[in-house]
C-alpha cells in the first residue's frame, strides 16, 4: 500500500504551510528550509565545546565558497587510493566544496563545482562517491539538477597556489530533475536516487527508489525502480553479511520511509536490469518522522534517528515554538532495530541522548556511532561489542554556540570513514559554521603487563605492572583481582589489593600490590592462579575512557598464577627449578646469586626454612583450571581456603 503521508502527518502539514513555499515543494514533510534558521555564520564562532574530540580545523562558510545566505548542508570524503591524498566534499546550498584534508590539521580550499541549475538555492543538497566520481542531487522546487557526476581526480591536479578554482561537472544525469538524497552501494556501484522528481514536478515512483548503474560514471543508467512503499527519505545499501542466512551475499536496502523501516532486495534481472521484492516493512510506536540511519558493522542491528519527534514534542499542541502551550523538550531518540531476522525485524526501544535537540545523520564506524545533531553538534556514541543495544555517549563536538535549541541551526551530517594511521578524523558540516575537521581522541590501551619485574618467573608475585600509552587516569575501583577458586564450579575470591600510578617516559605504570591472600612480610600472593580485571569505564585519558574491560589472566596463556618453587614458570616444581634453588641457597639479599622468588618468607635469605615449603612441592603441578595442586600420580592437594566466594555472571573475556 502506498503511504499517503499527508494524512499521516496532518500536524507537521499544517507547520510546513506556514513556511515558505519552496519547503512545501521540497519533500515529504521535511520540517526545514533555508529561510527557517539563522543566516550563514550565526552560531558559528568558537570557543567550541567538547569532549574526547579535538578541534584540527574550522573552516567557516565564506572560506569555502558560501556565506550570506547560503547555508551548508551534506558533507563526504574521498581518498585517492594511489597517493592516499584526502578530501572533503562539503556541500553548500548552491554548489559542491572541494577541501583538502590530507593534513587535517591544515585543510586547502581548493574551489567549488557550482549548482547544475542556474543559480539556485536548496536547503538539500547531498552528495555520495563511487569509483573515484562525485554524485551530487538537490531537492527543491524549481530545480534541474539531476545528479552531477564529478570526476575528482581532477583535484589531484589543482596548484594550491591558484586555488580556488570553479570546476565544471564531468557529465549530467538528467533522468530526472530533483531528488532528495542519492545513496550508493560502494561494492557494486548501484546508486540509489530517494524522493525523486520528474520534470512536471510528479514523483517518480511515488518518491521510492530509482535504481541506477554507476559502474560507468559517465553513462548512468536506470535499472530498475521500488515505489511499494511509496515516499524513501534516506537509505543505506549494502552487500548483506549479517546472520540471517537467507540473504547473505544479496544487495539489501535500508530504507527509512517517514514512519517505517522498510526493507528490499535487489536481484539481477538479467538484460542489464534488476528485480526488487520488499522482505518486510515494519513502522514503530510514536512516529513522527524516520528520516535516516545506518547499520551496525556485523549488520545485525539498524539505527535510525527520527527528525521530527523532538521537534513535534517541543512546540506543543499548536507546533509553534516560543507559545504559551509549548510542550517539553525531550532528549534525542536513536531507535534500535534487531535485523537478525530480516523477515520480522523487531524494534528494540530507542537511546536517550543526552541534549535536548534534534538528531539528524548518523553513521556507524567499527563500534562508535557518529550523530550530527544540529544545535548540539556531532556527538559519539560507543555500542557495545556484545550488546549493540547498550548504547552511551563517549564524546561530543558542538558546533554551533549559540544555543541547543530544538531547531534546525546546526551540525547537518558527518564522515568518519577516513583511514589515518595515527588519528581517528572525522568531518563535519554546519550549516552556518562551515566545515569542522576533528579527531576522536584515542582510548587508553594497554601497552604491557608485567608480573613482578621481570615477567618471567612465577614462584613468588610481590607486584603486578600495567602500562597505559599517555598520561592515563585511573579512578578507584579501576583495578580488581580476584584468585580463581579451588572449588569445582568457577568462583572467584576477591584480593585486597593496593594501586599506584606514576608517569614514565609518557606511559602511565599502574603498580597492583596485595593486601589480602600473602605469604610473607613482601606481600607475595599465595599459591593459585588469579585474574584482574581493568574497568573501562573508570579508566581515561583526556576525558575519554577505555570502549570495554581488560581481563587478564582469564586465559591459561597469561600465565598469571603464583607457584613457589616454580621459577621457571612451567607450573610444575622440577628438576630445573631445583637446581635454581640450590644456586642460591645459603645467599643473602644483595647478593649476585640471592633470588628473592626463592625467599619463601621474605627474610632476606634463602635457607632451610625456604627449602622445607619447597620439598613440599616438589614434582607437583597447579593446574590452570581451578588452581588445586596436582602431583605427578594425581593426587590432588586443595590450596588453602578461601575466606569468601563471590559467584561472577560468567566468565570474563579481554576483548
Amino acid at each position: 500500500m502506498l503511504k499517503t503521508s499527508f494524512l499521516r502527518f496532518a500536524s507537521v502539514f499544517s507547520l510546513c504551510c506556514l513556511l515558505p513555499v519552496a519547503l512545501v515543494s521540497a519533500h515529504d514533510n521535511d520540517a526545514k528550509s533555508i529561510a527557517n534558521t539563522g543566516v550563514a555564520g550565526s552560531g558559528g564562532s568558537g570557543p567550541f565545546e567538547s569532549s574526547g574530540v579535538n578541534l584540527l580545523a574550522h573552516m567557516e562558510l565564506d572560506v569555502i565558497g558560501g556565506g550570506g545566505s547560503v547555508l551548508g548542508s551534506d558533507c563526504w570524503g574521498w581518498t585517492d587510493t594511489a597517493s592516499d591524498r584526502k578530501f572533503a566534499l562539503m556541500c553548500l546550498t548552491n554548489a559542491l566544496s572541494f577541501i583538502e584534508v590530507t593534513d587535517p590539521s591544515n585543510p586547502i580550499y581548493l574551489g567549488k563545482l557550482d549548482t547544475a541549475e542556474a543559480g539556485q538555492n536548496q536547503a538539500w543538497r547531498d552528495v555520495k562517491v563511487y569509483d573515484d566520481h562525485a554524485f551530487i542531487v538537490a531537492d527543491g522546487g524549481g530545480n534541474d539538477q539531476g545528479i552531477q557526476v564529478f570526476d575528482l581526480s581532477q583535484l589531484l591536479t589543482v596548484d594550491p597556489a591558484t586555488a580556488p578554482v570553479s570546476f565544471t561537472a564531468t557529465s549530467n544525469y538528467t533522468g530526472f530533475t530533483s531528488c532528495h538524497n542519492i545513496v550508493v552501494n560502494e561494492d557494486t556501484g548501484l546508486g540509489y536516487a530517494v524522493g525523486a522528481r520528474d520534470s512536471n514536478g510528479s514523483r517518480l515512483y511515488g518518491g521510492g527508489l530509482v535504481i541506477l548503474d554507476f559502474t560507468d560514471p559517465n553513462n548512468v543508467t536506470e535499472i530498475g525502480s521500488f515505489g511499494a512503499d511509496g515516499y524513501t527519505h534516506d537509505a543505506q545499501a549494502v552487500t548483506y553479511i549479517g546472520p540471517d542466512s537467507a540473504y547473505v551475499g544479496q544487495e539489501l536496502v535500508f530504507a527509512c520511509n517517514e514512519d517505517t523501516l522498510t526493507i528490499v532486495e535487489i536481484s539481477d534481472a538479467g538484460n542489464g536490469t534488476v528485480n526488487t521484492s520488499l522482505i518486510s516493512r515494519r513502522p514503530y510506536a510514536d512516529s513522527s518522522y524516520s528520516h535516516q540511519g545506518w547499520l551496525s558493522a556485523d549488520h545485525r542491528f539498524f539505527y535510525m534517528n527520527d527528525e521530527l519527534d523532538e521537534y513535534s514534542h517541543a512546540r506543543g499542541p499548536d507546533r509553534v515554538f516560543g507559545t504559551e502551550d509549548d510542550g517539553d523538550p525531550i532528549p534525542t531518540k536513536t531507535h534500535i532495530w534487531n535485523v537478525e531476522d530480516l523477515d520480522n525485524p523487531t524494534y528494540e526501544g530507542f537511546y536517550n541522548g543526552v541534549e535536548k535537540t534534534i538528531d539528524h545523520n548518523l553513521y556507524v564506524k567499527g563500534n562508535f556511532m557518529y550523530q550530527a545533531n544540529y544545535s548540539s553538534g556531532m556527538r559519539v556514541l560507543r555500542l557495545d561489542s556484545a550488546d549493540p543495544t547498550s548504547i552511551s555517549e563517549v564524546g561530543f563536538f558542538d558546533t554551533y554556540m549559540a544555543n541547543n535549541n530544538v531547531s534546525f541551526a546546526g551540525a547537518w551530517s558527518v564522515y568518519p570513514y577516513f583511514e589515518f594511521a595515527d588519528q581517528e578524523v572525522i568531518l563535519i558540516s554546519d550549516r552556518q559554521g562551515g566545515l569542522f575537521v576533528v579527531e576522536k581522541l584515542p582510548e587508553p590501551t594497554v601497552t604491557s603487563v608485567e608480573l613482578n619485574v621481570d615477567g618471567v618467573q612465577r614462584a613468588t608475585i610481590e607486584t603486578v605492572s600495567i602500562s597505559f600509552d599517555g598520561d592515563v587516569i585511573l579512578d578507584p575501583g579501576a583495578i580488581s583481582v580476584v584468585q580463581r577458586s579451588t572449588a569445582t564450579a568457577p568462583t572467584f575470591d576477591p584480593v585486597a589489593v593496593t594501586v599506584n600510578t606514576q608517569l614514565v617516559d609518557n606511559q602511565t605504570i599502574a603498580t597492583i600490590q596485595f593486601d589480602s591472600h600473602v605469604r610473607n612480610s613482601a606481600n607475595a600472593l599465595v599459591d593459585g592462579n588469579y585474574q584482574f580485571t581493568l574497568n573501562g569505564a573508570l579508566i581515561s585519558r583526556d576525558g575519554v575512557s577505555m570502549s570495554e574491560d581488560f581481563v587478564y589472566g582469564d586465559k591459561e596463556a597469561d600465565g598469571f598464577f603464583s607457584f613457589f618453587g616454580d621459577a621457571d614458570g612451567s607450573r610444575t616444581v622440577d628438576i630445573s627449578d631445583l637446581l635454581d634453588l640450590r644456586q642460591c641457597y645459603g645467599t643473602f639479599s644483595g647478593d649476585p646469586n640471592y633470588h628473592f622468588y626463592m625467599d619463601f618468607n621474605a627474610s632476606g635469605s634463602v635457607n632451610i626454612l625456604d627449602l622445607l615449603p619447597f620439598r613440599q612441592r616438589y614434582l607437583q603441578t597447579i593446574p590452570f583450571t581451578f588452581g588445586s595442586v596436582r602431583s605427578m600420580s594425581g593426587t590432588v592437594r586443595s590450596l588453602a581456603k578461601p575466606a569468601s566466594k563471590v559467584q561472577t555472571a560468567g566468565a570474563l573475556q579481554r576483548r
